[in-house]
């Protein structure tokens, strides 16, 4: 049997359309691994469509991964804005190029 994390409302959703499927809850030693591979999942995803459906997955998936390691959402952007401020985003484009 094939499984994969799902969001929180799959269940009724699904039972609503009157679909069977068997569900469970993961346990806490099981998560970080779900939702890394939900990641890459979602992020395959992304790369095949690049839409901003695919994309607010991704987020939704890096914001659980964020509290499944401890860390808030507020907690998160601050590191992230911080980081920019010290290494700069990714607006400009540049590129590093590699020389022998």
């Amino acid at each position: 049997m094939s499984s994969k994390l799902v969001r929180d409302k799959i269940p009724e959703i699904t039972a609503a359309q009157g679909k069977a499927y068997r569900f469970n809850i993961a346990s806490k030693d099981e998560m970080l691994d779900l939702l890394i591979h939900k990641l890459q999942e979602e992020t395959s995803e992304f790369i095949e469509d690049n839409n901003a459906e695919e994309l607010a997955d991704i987020l939704e998936v890096v914001l659980s991964l964020a509290s499944e390691i401890g860390i808030d959402e507020s907690e998160l952007l601050e590191i992230m804005k911080k980081k920019r401020e010290r290494n700069g985003g990714f607006s400009k484009g540049i590129v590093m190029e590699f020389t022998p």
